[in-house]
């Protein structure tokens, strides 16, 4: 999940689960056929399947919320240009104690250029190897979500 941390993406599928559900329930009450069963049956499930993907996605978000508004952790950190990658695909920003890379992708080129001139980053979350971080380059701006890998763990993967 990119961008900021809002509840924008958990609201889809909840707006498009519950008319499912709706439209099936009518399907097996109203129509006495066997194709109105079976379809009204599909899209229960479907839609029954959308809301519980929801809930799920707004507990996700719940857990986010709570750490989000805990202690924010600050890391001396650098920009690291990859040639892999255009500039607006991936930023990857290592710490400066050269164990970890903080990977962001599709974000504003800002907020690149706001951590590069600022050579530090805040954070929540834990630093470990392929973990889920929320980002921001000073308090009060927009938060993000960020990877996190050992630098080392990345070394190994290209065989270096």
């Amino acid at each position: 999940m990119n961008g900021p941390v809002n509840s924008r993406f958990a609201v889809g599928p909840f707006i498009a689960g519950a008319p499912l559900v709706l439209i099936g329930v009518l399907l097996i009450a109203g129509l006495r056929s066997s194709f109105a069963d079976i379809l009204g049956w599909i899209f229960v499930v479907v839609g029954i399947g959308l809301l519980v993907l929801s809930i799920l996605m707004f507990r996700e978000l719940s857990k986010w919320n709570v750490l989000r508004r805990g202690k924010w952790t600050t890391v001396a950190a650098t920009v690291v240009h990859d040639d892999a990658y255009s500039e607006q695909a991936k930023t990857l920003i290592d710490t400066v104690d050269g164990k970890w890379r903080i990977a962001l992708a599709r974000y504003p080129l800002e907020l690149r250029d706001v951590i590069a001139d600022q050579k530090r980053l805040e954070y929540v979350g834990t630093l470990a190897d392929d973990a889920s971080l929320l980002v921001r380059p000073t308090p009060g701006e927009l938060e993000y979500f960020a990877r996190c890998r050992a630098i080392a763990s990345i070394t190994e993967a290209r065989g270096a």
